[in-house]
């Protein structure tokens, strides 16, 4: 099914551009991110922060599409989840570090770009697309007072999977050049996971550059 999803959606960008008049830009892109993920662990995730590279391809004047990579990182906050995993172990807080636990996506994802063209250095534009999510997590390690229990304590290695997902927002191209453009965008994006969806909300900026 996800194959299908992608074979179709470039015979459309097939069909589209068949007769249209192409323009190309690629660029860098950063920002941060909030992540909420599946409850109890949802109290212990908050802000995240990522990178990653757009390619563009501007089929008519209101309407392009972007290729994302992007890769993302959600630290744990250390501090409350080694406090939580001490009162379940009835020991005093503090007494119990925690390390790893760093949640990764890496997304490869395919938009339609809808535009609003002002006539002026400004363009408003509405994004949504779909692609794949990979997600991962960094292995945990627990220690008492200065011990490593991790292996006392029953955690094992951290899972990964690869999943479906999909995005949509909105954002504004700022031109500062014929060939160079600035953008910051907001975006809902939606990974159907194998238990619970995650989802988190990306605050993008980044550049384009126009070939």
């Amino acid at each position: 099914m996800k194959k299908a999803v992608f074979v179709v959606a470039m015979l459309l960008c097939g069909v589209v551009a068949a007769n249209a008049q192409l323009r190309f830009a690629v660029g860098p892109e950063a920002g941060i991110a909030i992540i909420s993920v599946p409850k109890p662990v949802n109290e212990y995730y908050g802000f995240g922060y990522g990178f990653g590279a757009h390619a563009d391809m501007e089929i008519m004047k209101y309407f392009g599409l972007q290729l994302n990579l992007d890769y993302r990182l959600f630290p744990i906050d250390k501090t409350k989840f080694g406090n939580f995993i001490a009162q379940l172990g009835g020991v005093a807080p503090g007494s119990v570090t925690v390390s790893g636990l760093t949640t990764s996506d890496f997304s490869v994802m395919l938009n339609g770009v809808g535009k609003l063209p002002l006539n002026g250095p400004v363009t408003p534009y509405a994004i949504a697309g779909l692609g794949m999510s990979f997600l991962s997590m960094s292995d945990p390690t627990i220690t008492y007072n200065g011990q490593d229990v991790t292996a006392l304590a029953g955690v094992g290695k951290a899972p990964s999977e690869s999943d479906f997902a999909i995005d949509f927002g909105a954002g504004a191209e700022f031109k500062i050049a014929k060939s160079v453009g600035l953008f910051l965008d907001f975006r809902y994006v939606l990974i159907f996971t194998k238990t619970e969806n995650t989802s988190f909300i990306p605050i993008t900026v980044g550049a384009s550059f126009y070939i």
